[in-house]
């Protein structure tokens, strides 16, 4: 009877959509599926790519070999820059340095020789030579300052320096593309070869975007610590408690992948942007 309902329902909408656009065709499509479906049940999907789509939330992507490569490749460069930016960093004085040369400056005596130009002066100097004369002394003064003391605490501000970090992110994320081919396991030690700042080359154009490679950073973080803690199983995936009733989900495929060889090799790389 139920049956006997539904196929007279279909039917009249079926009728309802008669000389329909190719538009109101896939609408005559979807109500003869509909129909297939009450009788024989909905299709199944292929049960490898269900476990395959649910075993990670959306917008996560499967840390593969490859995908992990892509990731050292990436830390390589940002770990080789952030270095090159601290030694630039270092050069930088602190404030009781910067005065103490300013003191020296003051006292040397290419310093006393372009103040003692206005004592030189004549008596009779118009005021415009007097103004000359001082602008003199301000220019000259500046060169003798960058030349003694070229450095100044305040080189690099707050935000000049979150800027370059930004920019260093950006080239790490383009250096970060999967690796084909990959292994599963790392030929280079954390220790180097790292790549220069202008030496990186990306490994395809299927490069991660900035979001994607932050994630990857986060779940490697936790399954290596987790691996660290003996916490993991020696078979399956995993899932693990996270914050805010949220949980870590990690696939089979992830497991073997992050092997300890691998996660000493991407912790060393992965603390010094902590």
């Amino acid at each position: 009877m139920i049956r006997s309902v539904l196929y007279t329902g279909l039917f009249c909408l079926a009728a309802s959509l008669a000389g329909s656009t190719t538009a109101e065709a896939q609408i005559g499509g979807l109500i003869k599926r509909k129909a297939t479906e009450a009788i024989k049940g909905p299709e199944k999907k292929d049960e490898k790519q269900a476990e395959k789509s649910d075993a990670l939330p959306d917008g996560v992507m499967e840390i593969t070999a490859p995908v992990f490569e892509g990731v050292i490749n990436g830390l390589k460069v940002e770990v080789a820059l952030r270095r090159e930016f601290r030694a630039e960093l270092a050069k930088l004085p602190t404030q009781a340095q910067y005065d103490q040369c300013l003191s020296r400056l003051v006292s040397s005596e290419e310093y006393q020789q372009i103040q003692s130009r206005i004592g030189n002066l004549p008596e009779n100097a118009t005021d415009a030579q007097k103004a000359a004369t001082m602008q003199k002394m301000y220019t000259d003064t500046e060169v003798l300052q960058k030349k003694m003391c070229p450095v100044t605490p305040n080189d690099w501000t707050e935000g000049m320096k979150q800027k370059r970090l930004a920019e260093i992110r950006t080239k790490a994320v383009q250096a970060a593309a999967p690796v084909k081919n990959a292994r599963g396991d790392s030929d280079q030690t954390a220790e180097g070869p790292f790549l220069s700042s202008d030496g990186w080359i990306s490994q395809s154009t299927s490069a991660p975007t900035e979001g994607e490679f932050n994630i990857h950073l986060e779940r490697l973080d936790k399954l290596c610590s987790l691996r660290s803690e003996k916490a993991l199983p020696t078979s399956g995936g995993f899932k693990a408690p996270g914050s805010g009733g949220k949980f870590w989900l990690f696939t089979p495929g992830e497991l073997g992948v992050m092997d300890d060889k691998n996660c000493k090799t991407f912790e060393d790389l992965y603390k010094e942007l902590r």
